[in-house]
């Protein structure tokens, strides 16, 4: 009894977190909760996580996942001219609608897909210019393509529940010239829709970005304006092109944020506040730069940081000038910061902020911990590297926010630790001695390596087991919890 106790103490000791309050737990408890405790740390997934491919979609290139639901956009048929909406779920995936954005969808196009946290769909459609060309007379040149914003709304009916309609649709018309190209679709809750463009003449991109916006009271009534009010972002041009166009952008922090994404970066670059209702000064364009000593030896690097994706609240006494104690607020965040070594390293990076008791409202607000006024590195994801490729490393959060995967190419991994007990300190207790440097205090996080099923262009969790993604092989399903088996099966999708 007692070997077998030394002996799962020690493999114990190899995971993080793992021996912490087991020293004095009856040995008949002792099995279960080390089993527990290494499902959560992904133990043997390389080898027994369950991979599902799924037969029946088109290119899965220009799909999207919904944030914070599990739903699936893909553009459906030949020619790309209607939308299909997929249901996700831990054991199946079910196509739940076919939407035509435009009517006579033989002449349209869809170029961009995005939903909103609120589960509506904004999808940017434009006429083929191989329609137009052909029906043209000789030497006469093409007319300007046009192009419409179409916004499905996420429709509810006490009977039916919650569903998407062609007739519950918005359409207007996107005004642009025919020398740029869209190449960023975004939408807020509250209707305000986001194109980032890119003009490709000359001898740099040019970008900039337009918003085009809703009346509050005219959503509520369930009305619609046919004219919105637009808006550019001025003096965004010129901050930008100092450092590197952007591609993409995506709302944040309830919607009043917009984060902006150069072209393979797996966090975004710049953010900004939006306007209220479109008639404000928005704030000013903010970087993701941060300056940490990641060695402990008073030299500076700089670092990108990504927006937190986890924070934690607590209270605590410190001292005033005088050594008088004071009631304080502290406000932890956990973050992805990445360094600009060659080849560069991601860590799990901790920032904190003291606040009046006063003066806080105790709430967690992640957008405003991206400005914590310092940071410092406490857990080094192994294995992480940027990506080469066009599409660069993409990650996702899982969301409880135990795990981080990471798709480089065809090599997906995986991170599991536990977010409390890192923003609580202790390092030296979570981390095995043989991952953790005292002087620098920074712990090393081991991945797991996941069957390799395609290029991957997308990914997102549905629970803390269940990962899905987008690739040139079809879209694929890993399960990663203790009951795996490591099965390998092709299924064929079902229609709801």
């Amino acid at each position: 009894m007692a070997k077998s106790r030394r002996t799962l103490l020690r493999q114990f000791s190899r995971l993080p977190g793992l021996k912490l309050g087991l020293e004095n737990i009856p040995l008949d408890e002792l099995f279960l909760r080390f089993r527990r405790r290494a499902a959560e740390n992904l133990c043997g997934v390389a080898v027994q996580a369950n991979v599902y491919k799924y037969d029946g979609l088109p290119s899965l290139a220009t799909a999207v996942f919904s944030p914070g639901s599990s739903k699936l956009a893909v553009t459906s048929t030949e020619w790309g001219s209607t939308v299909s909406i997929y249901k996700l779920s831990e054991d199946d995936v079910r196509r739940k609608i076919e939407l035509h954005p435009m009517e006579g969808h033989q002449r349209w196009q869809v170029v961009k897909i995005a939903f909103s946290r609120s589960s509506d769909l904004a999808v940017l459609c434009r006429s083929r210019r191989e329609t137009l060309e052909s029906t043209l007379p000789e030497g006469r040149a093409p007319p300007k393509l046009k192009m419409y914003l179409v916004v499905f709304h996420h429709l509810h009916a006490e009977q039916k529940g919650y569903f998407y309609s062609d007739f519950g649709k918005d359409l207007r018309e996107v005004t642009h010239s025919n020398d740029v190209e869209p190449v960023g679709l975004a939408m807020a809750r509250d209707g305000t829709v986001c194109i980032a463009w890119i003009r490709r003449d000359g001898p740099m991109p040019h970008n900039h970005v337009v918003l085009y916006g809703r009346n509050h009271e005219l959503m509520k009534a369930c009305a619609y304006d046919t004219n919105p009010p637009t808006w550019s972002l001025p003096g965004l041009t010129e901050q930008v092109q100092a450092h590197r166009f952007f591609f993409n952008a995506h709302f944040a922090g309830n919607d009043t944020v917009i984060n902006l994404y150069a072209p393979g970066n797996p966090i975004h670059t710049w953010f900004l506040s939006v306007p209220s209702g479109l008639t404000g000064v928005h704030g000013p364009l903010g970087t993701n730069r941060a300056m940490i000593d990641i060695d402990k030896t008073g030299s500076l690097q700089e670092f990108a940081v990504s927006m937190p994706f986890y924070g934690w609240h607590r209270e605590v006494t410190v001292q005033d000038e005088s050594w008088s104690d004071m009631e304080m607020c502290c406000m932890s965040f956990l973050a992805i910061g990445i360094d600009h070594n060659v080849p560069p390293n991601a860590f799990i990076v901790l920032g904190e902020e003291l606040i009046d008791e006063e003066y806080c409202d105790h709430h967690i607000d992640l957008d405003a911990g991206r400005r914590a006024p310092s940071w410092k590195g406490i857990g080094l994801l192994a294995g992480w590297r940027q990506s080469s490729s066009s599409l660069g490393t993409i990650m996702a959060t899982s969301p409880t926010k135990n795990r981080i995967a990471a798709a480089m190419w065809t090599q997906v991994l995986v991170w599991s630790f536990k977010p409390l007990h890192l923003c609580q300190g202790g390092l030296q207790y979570y981390f095995p001695a043989r991952d953790y440097n005292p002087r620098k205090g920074l712990g090393r996080l081991r991945p797991v390596l996941l069957p390799s099923a395609g290029v991957v262009y997308s990914m997102s969790w549905t629970d803390e087991s269940t990962l899905y993604a987008t690739t040139d092989q079809g879209l694929v399903r890993w399960e990663m919890d203790h009951m795996c088996q490591g099965w390998r099966k092709t299924l064929t999708l079902t229609f709801s």
